[in-house]
């Protein structure tokens, strides 16, 4: 059953199957002009069932909504061609949407796990990954258009403006939308309150984790008085958050350099083996495949960090890059 929150406002919660993000939570704006569903989830027949079920029960029609999508992960972008209609407009931004085009490319995965053999998995592992990644498991079979999103935008809804608002990071072309008038921001991915958002590394960005570090900074400046999030617990204080989440990479930051420092030089998988994280796994060998694709990403992208303030090191040796503590 949809949640009504501030005005007109709803929140949909989307189950995801066999995923530890248990939820996405979508959300529909009505205007006197346009409603507006932000993000969607899996192209999976669970997810769908569950938002057609919800959009019936708030009497939606697609051909008077929009839908603006935060990200190109596929819980939040996969059922969007499910439910558009043809008059639906679909936002997403520019270098998210290139990246997602692209991911349709025959050898796109296997330029993807080139990089990942260079992080150190093995060939075994990543065909294991390959089955059941959601990024190809659950996304749209083909590609579809959308129209471009970009920083600064105005989305009018009557009696409802949204502006765009570029915060790249989690996703090289992550966006959120800002209302200014109530200080509510749809935060997408940008902020978790249960979880923290998982900070990869791309080829689009030298240095994703900086990336996310100042887009959190920005939105840190912003008269935000309640955020609404794409996971688990909907609502909190965007203030509060910011600054745990600047803590928590600050930590993981200073694990991930103890571990080099105790080292002649690792990997990033080998790194990812040595930091904490929380998954009920009790040790790195149990971590399902997929969790470590992820895990061995988000250490990748603070190694990168490390990088970029002079503290750690990288060279190519034997197909792997090695990272040693400067």
């Amino acid at each position: 059953m949809p949640d009504k929150l501030a005005g007109q406002i709803w929140r949909i919660n989307i189950p995801l199957e066999n995923s530890p993000l248990k939820n996405l939570n979508a959300y529909l704006i009505r205007g006197r002009s346009r409603n507006l569903l932000v993000d969607t989830g899996y192209h999976a027949d669970s997810c769908i069932a569950a938002m057609r079920s919800a959009l019936q029960e708030l009497r939606v029609n697609m051909r008077d909504t929009d839908i603006f999508l935060t990200h190109l992960h596929s819980d939040h972008c996969g059922m969007a061609g499910d439910i558009a209609s043809p008059d639906s407009t679909v936002y997403m931004s520019p270098a998210d949407d290139a990246h997602l085009q692209s991911s349709y490319a025959p050898d796109f995965w296997e330029r993807s796990e080139k990089t990942y053999l260079a992080y150190g998995f093995t060939e075994d592992e990543l065909a294991e990954n390959r089955k059941g990644n959601p990024a190809i498991a659950y996304r749209q079979p083909e590609p579809l258009p959308h129209t471009p999103a970009l920083d600064g935008q105005i989305i009018d809804l009557g009696g409802i403006r949204l502006t765009c608002l570029d915060t790249p990071g989690h996703t090289p072309g992550h966006m959120c939308l800002y209302d200014e008038e109530r200080g509510i921001l749809f935060a997408g991915d940008h902020i978790i309150y249960d979880i923290t958002p998982n900070i990869t590394s791309w080829s689009e960005m030298d240095d994703a984790l900086g990336t996310y570090l100042d887009s959190l900074r920005r939105v840190q400046q912003m008269d935000i008085r309640m955020a609404y999030s794409a996971h688990r617990g909907a609502l909190g204080s965007c203030a509060g958050r910011i600054e745990a989440l600047l803590e928590h990479h600050q930590a993981r930051l200073e694990d991930a350099l103890r571990i080099l420092k105790n080292s002649d030089g690792l990997t990033a998988y080998q790194t990812a083996a040595g930091m904490k994280w929380s998954i009920r796994a009790r040790n790195w060998e149990e971590f399902p495949v997929v969790q470590k694709f992820f895990a061995v990403g988000e250490a990748a992208s603070h190694l990168d960090h490390l990088i970029s303030l002079g503290m750690v090191s990288r060279e190519k040796v034997g197909g792997k890059w090695i990272y040693r503590a400067r």
